[in-house]
């Protein structure tokens, strides 16, 4: 049974490297939504999707105090911040693949932990996404683009009927 496994994962916020500088990641969970139904003649609820997913948002945790992520705080519309999470991917036949997942979105939080006299820093930034990208060795597996009506998964843009139906 062959298990791939992230190694050596990077991160980029708008443009700068946290290479050596972030020691967590955890990329968007991606959760469709769905509604309940349930009819006469069925024997028990089913869920049906609903072209629509949950709302996206990653966190990530770096191991210093960064002056440069503290600016990063937008607290109007617009100006959305690019970050990218790459990481490395090996498979048990010794084979090696690539993952690059690109965002862009708001710092929704930031924890700077508990200050104790020499002890590790950490910032945690919590996102709020508005898009998300994942390519895994140069083909891209998914993507939601909700401001543009727009989630494709395996290389089908499931809304783009609905998104010509309604001039989107």
């Amino acid at each position: 049974m062959t298990k791939d496994f992230i190694t050596q994962p990077s991160l980029y916020v708008d443009g700068t490297s946290y290479l050596g500088k972030v020691t967590e990641m955890v990329p968007p969970k991606i959760t469709p939504k769905f509604r309940e139904f349930l009819a006469a003649g069925m024997s028990s609820p089913i869920d049906i999707p609903l072209g629509q997913i949950e709302k996206m948002e990653c966190e990530f945790t770096l191991g210093t105090y960064e002056k440069e992520m503290l600016k990063q705080v937008r607290v109007t519309p617009g100006g959305t911040v690019p970050l990218v999470m790459r990481a490395g991917v090996m498979k048990d036949d010794g084979s090696k693949g690539q993952v690059i997942i690109t965002m862009r979105g708001h710092v929704k939080e930031i924890d700077r932990g508990t200050w104790k006299p020499d002890d590790d820093t950490t910032l945690k930034i919590s996102m709020t996404l508005s898009y998300y990208k994942e390519v895994i060795d140069g083909e891209t597996v998914l993507e939601a683009d909700p401001l543009n009506y727009k989630i494709m998964s395996g290389g089908v843009d499931y809304l783009a009927e609905t998104a010509r139906f309604i001039g989107a």
